[in-house]
């Protein structure tokens, strides 16, 4: 694809490289992720930008390539991006499909029609969007955009809600607002079940303990979103890589909480998850 912008091609790359190190092997052949990626004749040059002599995200030794915990990251990030503007193209479309005065119901299934999306990818999405309090519905078959979800669209800037709040959910248990990075912000780690109430329990320890900690906010944000990435992970199918992954997310956890003098109560609670992990993803 030689006419699309330069940074354009940098992140098709980045994100052919996530999805081959994710799904194939943490060593990716440079030939597939060309083809991959298929950025035309600037590949090689993205590389060397990518890697050991510009941004460090991936390191290649002759034909192969490994993503480094830092292009993890950075890739993690763009995927986010794009699911955000997904997201806020389903509620815009449930806006405009609601009547004027967005009230009104709308079918689940032309709602799939209109957006040319399958249940796979829209179910998830919804149900997002039901935890965040924008929609509701009485039944599978009815999506209702409910007054909080209209305000998303209508007034979605952070200075016209007075701060951006998210939910906590830590395992059912309310630990509180936890002030993040900002006069008016409260971020705060959503963490979701798995089978195993003493992972669960691990993750949420090591939580706390970052929030007892006597780091800057930011750094707890940090460190917050990395035990939120370790659960994601561990409620994946196991795959290739994702053992690898978990481990380089838990190492930054160790270095973190180091630097705050708290690894020694937090390093059960880490082992703990990363014997889980090992169990789960170790064959893999």
């Amino acid at each position: 694809m030689p006419n699309l912008p330069t940074e354009e091609k940098r992140n098709r790359v980045l994100l052919a490289l996530y999805q081959l190190h994710s799904i194939v092997s943490p060593y990716v052949n440079v030939s597939e992720l060309k083809e991959l990626a298929d950025v035309g004749d600037d590949f090689y040059n993205i590389l060397k930008y990518l890697g050991v002599n510009g941004k460090r995200w991936l390191v290649k030794t002759n034909l192969r390539i490994n993503i480094t915990p830092s292009g993890i990251d950075r890739a993690e990030e763009l995927v986010k991006m794009g699911m955000a503007e997904t997201m806020q193209s389903v509620l815009r479309k449930i806006y405009d499909m609601s009547g004027p005065n967005h009230n009104k119901d709308v079918n689940y299934f032309e709602l799939q029609r209109e957006l040319k999306m399958g249940g796979r990818e829209l179910n998830p999405i919804l149900k997002d969007f039901e935890d965040k309090g924008w929609v509701g519905g009485g039944s599978d078959e009815v999506v209702r955009l409910i007054p909080r979800g209209v305000l998303e669209i209508e007034n979605p800037k952070l200075e016209n809600r007075g701060g951006d709040i998210y939910q906590t959910n830590i395992y059912g248990s309310n630990y509180g607002g936890v002030q993040q990075g900002g006069q008016g912000n409260t971020q705060n780690v959503t963490l979701t079940h798995t089978n195993n109430p003493d992972f669960d329990k691990a993750l949420a320890s090591i939580v706390e303990l970052i929030r007892a900690s006597n780091l800057p906010a930011d750094d707890k944000e940090e460190l917050e979103s990395e035990v939120a990435s370790v659960n994601k992970l561990a409620l994946r199918e196991p795959a290739p890589g994702l053992l690898e992954r978990a481990k380089s997310r838990l190492d930054l956890v160790r270095m973190g909480l180091q630097g705050a003098n708290l690894l020694m109560k937090a390093s059960p609670h880490i082992d703990a998850v990363w014997e889980f992990l090992r169990h789960k993803f170790g064959d893999n």
